[in-house]
């Protein structure tokens, strides 16, 4: 499938904004994803106001597109790759041992799950990240 990745990169730098003025919700607080969007949406609204009404429209429509989960090729990579930066920070800056949460190598499977269906390549990735997670002590072997 064919994938426009400027549009990618545009989709993922836009969702972060969104995220600048409402705080980043842990993939784990199943609370705080229940008012998420809404924080998010505000945030997106008032920084896209400063751009002129045209720009502003386009990069509303392109944050909708990735946080509505659309079905386009864009949105479901951009999704993807959204979900190994976390894998890949964590497993590159946390402390040896360091698993405050007690997470398991099996919920974070089921959280990144989605990426098996996207891209055979990238689930490969994802389970050689949770593995060496694993080895260095970040995920528990369950």
């Amino acid at each position: 499938e064919e994938v426009d990745l400027e549009k990618v990169m545009t989709m993922l730098l836009l969702h972060e904004i969104g995220e600048i003025g409402a705080g980043d919700t842990w993939v784990y607080d199943e609370v705080g994803k229940l008012s998420s969007f809404d924080r998010e949406w505000e945030s997106v609204k008032k920084t896209l106001a400063l751009l002129p009404p045209e720009q502003a429209d386009s990069y509303r429509e392109l944050w909708l597109e990735f946080e509505s989960k659309a079905d386009t090729p864009e949105a479901r990579y951009a999704r993807c790759l959204d979900a190994l930066a976390p894998l890949m920070n964590h497993l590159l800056i946390a402390p040896e041992n360091e698993n405050l949460d007690s997470l398991t190598k099996s919920q974070v499977l089921a959280k990144k799950a989605f990426i098996k269906e996207e891209s055979a390549e990238l689930w490969e990735l994802v389970l050689d990240l949770i593995d060496q997670s694993v080895a260095k002590g970040l995920y528990l072997d369950k």
